[in-house]
């Protein structure tokens, strides 16, 4: 399913927090944006920034604090996601905020080991 210019969010360096350093690829659907986030607090400082910069907002939905394959992720979803929220024909006082949004942003931080540094080329 491919996103037409309208509906999706233009990700540029600006839009993203300059505390961290940032790598944009796009992949089809998914714009992945690598970054040297290191904690829990990162994560939530860098997801802020990109509302504050992008004009959106969004809601916690899950995360893991501790990992096994990865320190710690957490996944975000749009405010105007069907998430907790009643479905748009039975919204009947109009003040839902369920657009039925499918915007997420998912976060994870991986392992330090020397099969990630070898794998991977941005952990140093």
């Amino acid at each position: 399913m491919d996103l037409d210019e309208h509906n999706r969010l233009n990700i540029t360096e600006e839009s993203l927090s300059p505390k961290f350093e940032n790598i944009i690829v796009e992949n089809g659907d998914q714009i992945i944006i690598r970054s040297n986030l290191k904690s829990m607090k990162d994560i939530s400082e860098w997801v802020k920034e990109l509302g504050i910069r992008t004009d959106t907002k969004w809601n916690s939905r899950k995360s893991r604090p501790k990992g096994e394959r990865f320190i710690c992720w957490k996944k975000f979803v749009c405010q105007h996601s069907s998430f907790n929220k009643i479905p748009v024909t039975k919204n009947m006082k109009g003040i839902s905020k369920n657009a039925e949004c499918q915007a997420s942003v998912t976060v994870r931080i991986k392992l330090d080991t020397k099969q990630t540094r070898r794998s991977d080329d941005f952990i140093l």
